[in-house]
C-alpha cells in the first residue's frame, strides 16, 4: 500500500537467519573478510544492476531502508560502501550503530560498535558523511529492556535504549563531519508517538523517500 501510495517499488533481498547470521546480515560479513567484494553490501549493488538490466528499476539509483536489524545493516552499508549507488538512505530505530571513527566512545571498542579493526579510510569515512541519509528514531522507543535490544557494556554506551543511542550515533556522526573539515549530508527526523513498530517507522520513511 505504501508503495502504491508513493509511486516506489520495494525490492526486499531474502537474507534468512541460517545463511545470514548476524556477523553476515547486521555487519555484512566484513570481519575477517580481507576481500571487500565479498562483503554483503554489494550484493545490494549486484542485485540494483540486475534490476536495471531487466528494465525493473530506473539507473538513477535507487533508496535503501532498514528498521532494526535492517538499520544495522544499511547503516553499515552506508559506512563500508560509500561509492555505492543509492540516492537516498534511510534507517529507523538500530539497536546500536557502529560510530563513524576508528574508536568507540570509551576508546578501544573495535567494529562493530566503530570503524576500528576494519580497512574503512578516513577518506572513505568522509565521503559517506555526506552521502544523504536520514537517521529516523521513535520517540517511543526508549524501553531499556526490550527482549531484542543489545545490551552488552560497549551498546550500553551508546544510551540505555534505540532513541538514545540513535541520538548519540547522529551526535557522533555530525562531530566527525566537523573534524574532518566536510559538509555533513545527514538529517535526524524523530517520528513522535512511535515506538519499535517496523509498520509505523516504514511508513514514516515512505513518505520521506518520497519527498
Amino acid at each position: 500500500d505504501l508503495a502504491e501510495k508513493h509511486g516506489l517499488i520495494v525490492v526486499a533481498p531474502y537474507l534468512d537467519r541460517e545463511r545470514f547470521p548476524t556477523r553476515l546480515y547486521q555487519q555484512g560479513g566484513v570481519v575477517g573478510e580481507p576481500d571487500r567484494a565479498k562483503w554483503l553490501y554489494h550484493s545490494i549493488e549486484r542485485l540494483y544492476d540486475h534490476l536495471v538490466a531487466t528494465r525493473r528499476a530506473e539507473p538513477g539509483g535507487y533508496i535503501l531502508f532498514g528498521h532494526s536489524a535492517g538499520a544495522q545493516f544499511v547503516h553499515r552499508m552506508v559506512l563500508a560502501l560509500p561509492e555505492a549507488r543509492y540516492r537516498l538512505a534511510v534507517i529507523g530505530n538500530a539497536g546500536f550503530y557502529t560510530l563513524p571513527t576508528e574508536a568507540g566512545p570509551a576508546g578501544g571498542f573495535p567494529f562493530p560498535y566503530s570503524l576500528e579493526g576494519t580497512p574503512i579510510t578516513e577518506a572513505e569515512r568522509a565521503k559517506a558523511l555526506q552521502r544523504p541519509l536520514i537517521v529516523m528514531l521513535g520517540d517511543q522507543d526508549i524501553d531499556p529492556n526490550h527482549y531484542q535490544l543489545n545490551n552488552s557494556k560497549r551498546a550500553r554506551a551508546q544510551g540505555p535504549h534505540r532513541f538514545a543511542r540513535g541520538q548519540f550515533f547522529f551526535a557522533a556522526a555530525e562531530a566527525e563531519a566537523k573534524r574532518l573539515g566536510v559538509r555533513f549530508g545527514w538529517k535526524l527526523i524523530v517520528v513522535p508517538g512511535v515506538d519499535h513498530d517496523n509498520t509505523r517507522m516504514s511508513a514514516a520513511a515512505a513518505a520521506s523517500a518520497a519527498l
